[in-house]
């Protein structure tokens, strides 16, 4: 563990957001960021430091957000209660807001799920979301959709060096083309690649990323060319992270 905890992630590229709290982050197909603002709901961002906020505004505790495969369809997540939302995204609007419902308490005062993303082909054939809980316990869960039926948690490795090194988790990310899981801690300012064997999650490699206290990494998402972006709370930043191989 000691020795695959030192390797880095660089950052490729970094852009300053107009979002100061940002907890999440879903790039789109233009370009283009839907980036999680923890108190005032989503808002549609650009590398240029641009804001819009979308309405109907989704707001409460806002701590995760993905894009499905069709590059329109939104899953945004609130920490305090578990409740998870659809949306279209339609220009800089979204159509067709639903509640799906709330994914279930597993420890904590408040429902701990911090972030979410899109399962693969090679978790479930069919719609799913996979959710990474906060801690106690760190776990991930995948939910079959619509109806967020709990398909099966998984905890990670049973290494007591591992989960010291991650320390509360806060978003997850499933590369488009391998099916990895990607999970971020931010308090850590580390990032661990997981692939599925059989019903157990494997540690494949375990990355630090530059962090500070003022400017905690919070949101992981992967675009359409498998490039890893991360969102930053504090100073509000979008980081291209390299990824090797990439």
């Amino acid at each position: 563990m000691g020795k695959v905890a030192r390797a880095r992630l660089s950052s490729v590229q970094e852009f300053e957001l107009a979002v100061a709290e940002a907890s999440g982050v879903a790039p789109l197909p233009d370009g283009r960021f839907l980036v999680a603002d923890d108190d005032n709901g989503l808002q549609l961002c650009d590398r240029n430091g641009g804001a819009v906020p979308l309405a109907p505004r989704i707001v409460g505790d806002l701590e995760g957000v993905c894009l499905a495969a069709d590059g329109r369809t939104v899953y945004v997540l609130c920490e305090r209660n578990g409740t998870v939302w659809r949306a279209r995204l339609s220009g800089g609007a979204f159509v067709d807001v639903r509640t799906l419902g709330c994914l279930p308490r597993i420890g904590g005062r408040n429902r701990g799920w911090e972030g979410i993303c899109c399962a693969t082909g090679h978790w479930y054939e069919g719609d799913a979301l996979l959710a990474v809980h906060q801690r106690k316990p760190c776990a991930v869960g995948l939910f079959s959709l619509p109806h967020l039926v709990e398909v099966r948690r998984l905890s990670l490795p049973r290494h007591k060096k591992l989960r010291k090194a991650l320390g509360d988790l806060n978003d997850l990310a499933v590369h488009p083309h391998n099916g990895h899981m990607y999970v971020l801690s931010g308090r850590a300012g580390r990032v661990a690649e997981f692939s599925l064997k059989g019903d157990a999650l494997k540690l494949e490699q375990l990355w630090c990323i530059d962090s500070a206290k003022r400017d905690v990494p919070e949101g992981l998402g992967f675009d359409t060319h498998a490039r890893l972006w991360l969102v930053t709370d504090g100073k509000g930043r979008l980081r291209q992270l390299r990824l090797p191989g990439g």
